[in-house]
């Protein structure tokens, strides 16, 4: 970006999102997105360690985060 017609700078813009709320925490974990029946066997592992994660976030009255 150019600002003054002299100087060039970089900006890095980045996005976050979460899940956050004991409500949509359990939400998710009630629904299909951890149907393991879903999933390739090779992610099914994978998958199991991202309910805990989700499982946990809830336990500890926290979220899930995103950053992108």
């Amino acid at each position: 970006e150019r600002t003054g017609g002299a100087v060039e700078t970089r900006r890095d813009v980045y996005e976050d999102d979460g899940i956050v709320g004991p409500e949509n925490l359990q939400r998710v974990l009630e629904s299909s997105v951890f149907d393991l029946s879903l999933y390739d066997p090779v992610l099914k592992e994978r998958i199991e360690q991202i309910k805990q994660l989700f499982t946990e976030a809830k336990e500890r009255a926290t979220g899930i985060y995103f950053y992108f």
